[in-house]
């Protein structure tokens, strides 16, 4: 287990390039064995457990994610093994069992607002990463190794593709998103942009969400609860997922680019997640500047409770610069400074 620490912000610019290395390669580490390492946690004598050295699987992760500097976070997606993304979804729930002292200790004041953006006109990038998990087999089944039946025009990674004699080759696993502060209502808003082929990307799919910060249950019960989601328009849910409110309809004038793609009527644009179909993608947070989620997908008509083998697992890192973070060290002073 990663011992506790007290990171001052300051030290993440002292730290040589060898040791950002070390540090990004004891979080993916402790990403890849952390389903291996509850079990063993369980089988230690109660007696030997103090509040400090009690094993939570989600506060491991997060002091790994939090010992890397948040300019190099981003990689600790790039270096994930297969089923690493499951295992971080599953041991983020642990942060829902953890007193409030813990988890007061443990996010050391941070806020997810910090790595959402506040005003109009700011854009902020999540590098991501996703997988499906076969149970039945016990593999991770990237999507760069999978072919689904279906129509040319069907959309990416719907598990529910119609039967055709032509195939549809499903992309990279790799994704990006952008959030942005909706114009008039001052929401959080999205964008997720898809691989195309190559180092080229599907920039002409306007795939939007809202973004939806409250503790909400997951359609599987043993998954409990997420932290947000990502609201999708969607056909069979009231004004196409809220899509038609007044103060939250889309239009191009409300996006932070005038090159992205404009957003397509609700009625269009209507097929929900890009990664399940559903109307919304379950987040939890796994750290500072670090998203994992769920797309929990119902492959049936009427089916209640998806199957664990139908879900994408994926993770989302804010993607900043050294210099955003330095400014942000420099607002703070002086905020500080005007405070006094």
């Amino acid at each position: 287990m990663l011992a506790e620490e007290e990171i001052d912000v300051q030290a993440y610019l002292k730290l040589s390039n060898q040791e950002i290395e070390d540090r990004i390669d004891e979080a993916t580490a402790v990403i890849a064995v952390i389903h291996d390492l509850q079990p063993l946690a369980h089988k230690l004598d109660p007696s030997e457990l103090t509040k400090k050295n009690k094993f939570n699987a989600c506060a491991e992760i997060w002091r790994g994610i939090k010992r890397v500097p948040p300019w190099e976070r981003h990689r600790i997606v790039q270096d994930l093994e297969p089923g690493a993304i499951r295992g971080m979804w599953k041991a983020s729930l642990a942060r829902y069992i953890m007193d409030d002292e813990s988890s007061l200790e443990l996010a050391d004041g941070y806020s997810i607002w910090e790595d959402l953006p506040e005003q109009p006109g700011q854009i902020y990038t999540f590098q991501g990463k996703c997988e499906k998990y076969d149970v039945s087999s016990s593999k991770i089944r990237f999507f760069t190794e999978e072919e689904k039946v279906g129509t040319a025009g069907s959309s990416w990674l719907r598990p529910d593709l119609p039967s055709s004699s032509s195939k549809v080759s499903i992309p990279a696993e790799e994704l990006k998103v952008k959030m942005f502060v909706h114009k008039e209502s001052g929401e959080v808003m999205g964008r997720v942009i898809r691989p195309w082929w190559g180092p080229f990307e599907r920039w002409w799919e306007p795939t939007y969400f809202r973004l939806k910060l409250e503790l909400i249950l997951t359609p599987l019960k043993e998954d409990a609860g997420a932290d947000m989601t990502f609201e999708y328009p969607y056909p069979d849910s009231p004004d196409f997922n809220g899509w038609y409110d007044t103060e939250t309809e889309l239009f191009k004038e409300d996006l932070p680019n005038p090159a992205w793609p404009a957003p397509l009527p609700a009625e269009i644009a209507g097929s929900g997640s890009p990664l399940s179909g559903m109307p919304r993608d379950f987040i939890r947070v796994a750290g500072p500047g670090v998203l994992v989620g769920c797309a929990y997908c119902m492959l049936v008509q009427g089916q209640e409770v998806p199957n664990e083998e139908d879900s994408v697992y994926f993770v989302l890192v804010r993607k900043s610069s050294k210099q955003e973070y330095l400014q942000r060290l420099l607002e703070e002073d002086i905020g500080e400074e005007e405070d006094s």
